[in-house]
């Protein structure tokens, strides 16, 4: 089954070309092999604060997998 979570990913900004780190959404096929990411950059949302909690928990567990790289799927 087909799945996603969020990833910190190595990404050199489009206006400075200064390499940096962002919050992407990870997107996995149903091998669990990572299949595609967001382009843009994440931010938290949820319709009470509640879920905002929620989606800022699932967005702190990026940082317990290991960082991709922008040239991911180019290796």
């Amino acid at each position: 089954m087909s799945h996603w979570n969020y990833r910190v990913m190595q990404r050199r900004d489009e206006d400075s070309e200064e390499i940096g780190y962002v919050l992407v959404d990870a997107y996995y096929d149903d091998n669990s092999q990572l299949s595609g990411t967001s382009t843009g950059r994440c931010s938290p949302f949820g319709k009470t604060p509640e879920k905002l909690k929620e989606d800022l928990e699932l967005m702190q567990g990026a940082f317990d997998r290991p960082v991709l790289s922008e040239d991911w799927n180019n290796g």
